[in-house]
């Protein structure tokens, strides 16, 4: 049966899904200045396998202006994901006891949703703020409750879905949203605030890191519904060069999934109904790789083995999910 659905239909994922790819992970130099993320999301924008790319743009409006023509003419979508300075404990932090650093964060989010905006993003990405420890904790989880409310109050008037974003607290990066119970009280809440343009997404790579297991985030995020997803592999090995979050290429070894682990990933998601098992031109799911480039290899031939990797564990897991 195997053969035969693989064979006769030829299995695609993006027959299924909007399959993405971040640039700014794939093109590590993109962080470097405005023209290198240009450069970045221009190459990215003519890889064959994905018709949506995961990225912010540049301050600059003539190098955005050039970026959203590169985006908008290669019949691409871009995804915004929030820039750093939103995880970091510095002016722009949303969480911080700073009033003035609060309102930077307000000033700066608009910033993005506005380029967003220019770009017909129809998905934007935010993350959690810096945590500080249990004692600011809860004042930092109210300041950011008010700056997501605030986000998506801007971004709706956009068309524009925001989406939360779990990265571990306890470890690594650090930021208070946190644990996947954590996230989904923030939705809730947030959500009773009338705010209607936020959900959550799941992060496969971060779980580890969460210290937590795909299916317990997976039911969790569900009580609220899971709006995006991000895809890749992590190492938990302090001795590997790729320990901790540096979302190393898939099949890195030392990594923590192999590809029954995305399998069963990918038939979950069918199960729940995150994924359709039928294909598929309008209104698909969003699933984005957020992947390094492996050694030595480039970019292009890096994002080709991806989703060979990533189409195949989907073929497997569509073949399951139809036969039983």
């Amino acid at each position: 049966m195997y053969r035969l659905l693989k064979g006769a239909f030829m299995i695609d994922i993006r027959n299924f899904v909007q399959l993405g790819i971040s640039s700014i992970l794939l093109y590590p130099k993109a962080l470097k200045n405005s023209l290198s993320l240009f450069t970045a999301i221009e190459e990215s924008c003519h890889l064959e396998h994905f018709e949506v790319i995961e990225s912010y743009l540049p301050h600059e409006k003539d190098i955005r202006s050039e970026a959203i023509k590169t985006i908008k003419e290669t019949g691409r979508t871009i995804h915004y994901n929030s820039p750093l300075p939103f995880q970091l404990d510095g002016p722009y932090s949303c969480g911080s006891s700073n009033a003035e650093y609060r309102k930077n964060s307000f000033k700066l989010i608009k910033q993005h949703i506005e380029y967003a905006a220019e770009a017909d993003a129809p998905l934007f990405v935010l993350t959690g703020c810096i945590d500080k420890g249990e004692e600011e904790r809860a004042a930092r989880l109210s300041y950011l409750e008010d700056f997501i409310c605030y986000a998506s109050e801007e971004a709706v008037q956009h068309g524009i879905k925001m989406v939360l974003e779990p990265i571990e607290r306890h470890q690594f990066k650090k930021i208070v949203l946190g644990p996947t119970e954590d996230c989904v009280s923030m939705a809730k809440r947030v959500m009773g605030r009338n705010i209607k343009n936020f959900g959550l997404m799941l992060d496969v790579m971060h779980l580890p890191l969460m210290e937590e297991t795909f299916d317990h985030a997976l039911e969790n995020i569900l009580e609220t519904g899971l709006d995006h997803v991000h895809m890749g592999d992590c190492v938990t090995d302090p001795s590997s060069s790729y320990y901790g979050h540096t979302h190393p290429p898939f099949g890195i070894q030392k990594g923590t999934f192999n590809q029954q682990d995305y399998s069963y990933q990918f038939f979950k998601f069918l199960e729940c109904g995150y994924l359709s098992s039928t294909p598929s031109v309008e209104n698909k799911p969003t699933i984005s790789i957020e992947a390094q480039a492996y050694p030595g290899v480039s970019p292009r031939t890096s994002s080709i083995v991806f989703y060979e990797k990533l189409n195949s564990a989907f073929a497997d897991a569509l073949v399951k999910f139809k036969n039983q």
